[in-house]
Parts: structure tokens; C-alpha cells; sequence
């Protein structure tokens, strides 16, 4: 394979490596950050942890988010992991039938 067969093989491995794993992730931590700084009064989000909410208010870091109808949260800006489009679905609006014991797919 020769003294050059080497290198182009960790060249060829190197650019393999950036393409596959560390450019899509550079992408994804850059569209979060465009969504964290886009972030408004107003827009519904949902949590990393799971939780729908209305911004009520942004201060730096925190963002005070209204979970339910009188009930606000303050949550750390980095924890907003989308933005709802207008006129998408909730989960609260699945019912409770769906969700609790007996549900479960087994039929029991």
C-alpha cells in the first residue's frame, strides 16, 4: 500500500467521520440556538421535559411559561426544545380516556 496509502486512508476516514457525525451535529446545535434566540411572548412551546406551554415572559435565561390556566412555570431558556406551529394538536386536547391505567395496548 505504499507510505501515501496510509494517509489517504486516515484522510478519506477523517472527512467520513466530519460528514457523518460532527457537521449534522454542528446543524442541529445551530438551529436550536436560532430557535432560542427567536424565541416571543406568546409563542406555544414544548419543554425538553415534555411540558406544552404559552410564553407568558423572557428574562435572560428564564422563561416564565404557562403550563395551564393560571399556573406559570419558570423554566430555563436551553429547556424550550420546539416551537408549536399555530393550529397543531395538544396533548391536553387528547382527553383523558386516553392516558391512565387500563390503557395499555395488551388488552388487560
Amino acid at each position: 500500500m505504499g507510505p501515501y496509502g496510509t494517509i489517504i486512508y486516515f484522510v478519506v476516514l477523517a472527512a467520513v467521520f466530519y460528514f457523518l457525525f460532527i457537521r449534522p451535529q454542528a446543524q442541529r446545535q445551530r438551529a436550536q440556538q436560532s430557535l432560542l434566540e427567536s424565541l416571543s411572548v406568546g409563542d406555544r412551546v414544548v419543554t425538553a421535559g415534555g411540558l406544552y406551554g404559552t410564553i407568558q415572559a423572557l428574562a435572560g435565561d428564564i422563561v416564565r411559561l404557562e403550563i395551564a390556566d393560571d399556573v406559570v412555570v419558570d423554566v430555563a431558556r436551553g429547556a424550550i426544545g420546539k416551537r408549536l406551529e399555530v393550529g397543531a394538536p395538544e396533548a391536553a386536547s387528547e382527553g383523558p380516556d386516553e392516558i391512565g391505567p387500563g390503557s395499555d395496548e395488551s388488552g388487560e
